[in-house]
């Protein structure tokens, strides 16, 4: 998301970010958890898992995650967890986060919908094979985006 930025946004964000570091296998985020921050992750690996499924998805360098309870004011949807060789990431607390410009936020928007659109279009949400009627996808996007606006 970092790279796909505009030098400009990518300047105005930098300030609020902090480097962390996280041991093997040590939890990230937590399932319920409420949301105190965002994550990109700049080294090694990062898998989310649900209670009751199991893992979702991997992350790797470049990746972020933590976005969507952030922007939707909604607790943890999954367990991310840094990999054998631990992770480190760049943190973007909860505070920071609403102090971010609105038009980098609707880009985390914009990604997360899409991104989900995507996944849910070949089945592939982590929540089993069933697809997501377009119908739905695109009231998903609207609803993401009215939080932000």
């Amino acid at each position: 998301m970092m790279k796909d930025m505009k030098p400009f946004e990518r300047k105005r964000l930098t300030p609020f970010l902090t480097s962390t570091t996280f041991g093997p296998g040590e939890v990230i985020v937590a399932e319920g958890a409420e949301a105190d921050a965002m994550y990109f992750l700049r080294e090694g690996v990062a898998t989310a898992t649900i209670v009751d499924i199991g893992e979702v998805r991997r992350y790797e360098k470049g990746s972020y995650f933590g976005e969507l309870a952030l922007l939707m004011g909604s607790v943890r949807a999954a367990t991310v967890t840094a990999g054998d060789s631990g992770t480190v990431c760049y943190r973007l607390g909860a505070d920071h986060f609403r102090d971010v410009p609105k038009y980098v936020r609707l880009s985390f928007m914009k990604h997360a919908a899409f991104a989900y659109a995507k996944q849910a279009s070949v089945g592939d949400t982590g929540l089993g094979k069933a697809r997501a009627p377009s119908s739905l996808v695109a009231k998903s996007e609207s609803e993401l985006k009215r939080y932000i606006e």
